[in-house]
């Protein structure tokens, strides 16, 4: 076998011997730490003039945290979505939709203040299986910290979302079996305008797209 030829064959073997089979990338099951804490506050004038209220509401608190959610995110349109559903509790769960504008997974990581950077928000809260409550389209935040980082190796996203403060006027256990006080309409229209509101922090890791 003449030389050139056994040297060609050689250095084809040691190139197949080196070649590395791919390696495929294993991406963990989505993990998110979702909490909700709701502060229910009455105006003085209301105060004043409807002591029931007060007495129903006053000093009213309610939170819970929970890993029993639901999420994902998608790009729609110029914006981008992450959507957190929280399954925890039946017929009680919360939806929660973040909106960054003008962005997509190639220059969304970074760091986001509501007071210098554009966040937008709506949710919607079951009340019973049949009964929910929901905010009309998106509301710009004026209170949060969101830290995102996208993965392009497993196409994820990870992050933390802290301070999210919206106005929310629900007090959900009297929406829940064995209260005593029946809330009304109007209930949720004083407690907004007296300064109720509620608050997020969300931990997330390995959100895939929907």
């Amino acid at each position: 076998m003449p030389r050139v030829l056994l040297t060609i064959l050689t250095a084809l073997i040691l190139l197949t011997s080196c070649t590395k089979d791919p390696v495929e990338v294993v991406v963990p099951e989505p993990t998110v730490t979702y909490s909700v804490a709701d502060t229910m506050q009455l105006s003085p004038i209301t105060i004043t003039n409807f002591p029931d209220l007060y007495n129903n509401y006053h000093n009213k608190t309610y939170s819970r945290e929970t890993n029993k959610v639901k999420s994902n995110y998608k790009v729609e349109g110029a914006d981008f979505l992450i959507i957190f559903e929280d399954t925890s509790v039946a017929n009680s769960g919360t939806e929660l939709i973040l909106k960054i504008p003008n962005k997509t997974i190639l220059n969304v990581s970074g760091n986001y203040s509501a007071q210098t950077h554009d966040i937008f928000y709506k949710w919607n809260q079951r009340l019973s299986s049949s009964l929910a409550v929901f905010s009309v389209g998106y509301t710009k935040a004026d209170n949060g910290n969101i830290q995102i980082n996208y993965d392009d190796k497993t196409s994820t996203l990870s992050g933390t979302i802290t301070k999210l403060k919206y106005p929310f006027g629900i007090y959900l256990p009297f929406y829940q079996p064995g209260s005593t006080i029946t809330p009304t309409s109007s209930d949720a229209v004083f407690l907004t305008s007296g300064g109720s509101f509620r608050q997020h922090s969300i931990t997330f890791q390995y959100v895939k797209t929907s």
